[in-house]
């Protein structure tokens, strides 16, 4: 004899097709007479058919790996959310001033690196490649009064012998990796120490000096942007804006 079990159903012709199967299941009906009755009030007993189970098990099977993939996601996902250290904010920082100066650079063509405004005050101001050397050279001093370290030589030097388009560009992106390094090296335990800086004559909490270095980089790109607005660039970090919508 086959197993059975307590279930419920609907009322009505299903109920009465489920009594009709129930000696073909193998159920032994104590009152034939009230069978039909029982599942009218949707309570009945039917066999549990061996196929059916195998086929459950492979759908619950599937559920449990379903819902252990999901929990182990989860958990993931609440390790990322946690509160960010000091180090990542300053990392993300440079990294984003490190993007819109980059892509400002580049954007200049290079037989405009020497371009400098000369319609209106801007007597003795610096070129383009020279406001991209200076950025350079700032992220450079600044980082390495972060790590308390000194700027080697050869660094200073180099600035002197880039002329290219191309040789300018590497310097900067040279610089922010230093800056990258300094910043990073930042935590709970240092921000507040107090450190020579290269522009101030009393030391300053080391985080200052950081903030310092990226406030500096983004006044520079703001005087980049004009640059290119008055050679008829629109700046990479704007372009969005002025495209137009493709949307319907």
């Amino acid at each position: 004899m086959k197993s059975s079990n307590l279930v419920t159903g609907p009322t009505g012709a299903i109920g009465r097709d489920v009594a009709k199967q129930l000696p073909e299941k193998g159920v032994v009906v104590r009152d034939p007479s009230k069978t039909r009755k029982q599942f009218g009030t949707d309570i009945g007993l039917a066999a549990l058919d061996k196929e059916i189970v195998m086929k459950n098990r492979k759908w619950m099977f599937a559920f449990l790996i379903l819902f252990a993939w999901s929990s182990a996601a989860f958990g993931q996902d609440s390790k990322s959310s946690k509160s960010p250290t000091v180090s990542q904010i300053e990392d993300n920082l440079v990294g984003r001033v490190e993007r819109a100066l980059v892509r400002t650079a580049d954007a200049m063509p290079g037989d405009k690196f020497s371009f400098a405004p000369t319609n209106g005050e801007f007597k003795g101001v610096r070129t383009f490649a020279e406001q991209v050397k200076h950025v350079a050279g700032s992220n450079y001093s600044m980082a390495a009064a972060v790590l308390q370290e000194k700027l080697p030589a050869e660094v200073e030097k180099s600035f002197d012998s880039m002329n290219s388009k191309a040789e300018i560009i590497k310097g900067l992106t040279d610089s922010f990796a230093y800056l990258h390094k300094a910043l990073s090296s930042i935590n709970e335990k240092n921000e507040t120490d107090l450190i020579k800086s290269p522009d101030s004559e009393k030391p300053l909490a080391r985080l200052e000096v950081a903030d310092l270095a990226l406030w500096h980089s983004w006044q520079h790109y703001g005087q980049m942007v004009e640059y290119l607005r008055m050679n008829g660039i629109i700046p990479p970090t704007s372009r969005h804006q002025a495209e137009p919508s493709t949307a319907n």
